[in-house]
């Protein structure tokens, strides 16, 4: 701490003194910020993780009811595999949308 009664005789030694005390303490608050920031950020990995399996499983369900339906008619329609490929790629674009935000926000 700083003698306000000595302020003034030699300022530059002060000043200087301050300065470092200063620097010193932003420093310190600087790194406890950053490992707090970090401790909120560890779930972000795994939100990219769960968004991208939760994701792909909605595709290949998309997926497979196209099958099943091209199987039960017998032949591969565009009115029978239309909404199960939609169903598909609507899925695969949340997942891509979800991943990259949890990936955005992990960096």
């Amino acid at each position: 701490m700083i003698d306000l009664n000595t302020w003034g005789k030699d300022t530059s030694r002060d000043v200087q003194t301050y300065s470092e005390k200063l620097k010193q303490s932003l420093k310190e608050e600087r790194h406890h910020q950053q490992a707090k920031l970090k401790s909120d950020l560890a779930v972000a990995p795994s939100i990219g993780l769960a968004s991208l399996s939760i994701g792909l499983f909605g595709t290949v369900k998309g997926i497979i009811y196209a099958l099943k339906a091209i199987s039960a008619a017998g032949s591969a329609g565009l009115d029978l595999v239309a909404g199960s490929i939609g169903y598909a790629l609507i899925a695969t674009a949340m997942d891509i949308a979800k991943t990259n935000a949890a990936v955005l926000a992990y960096n």
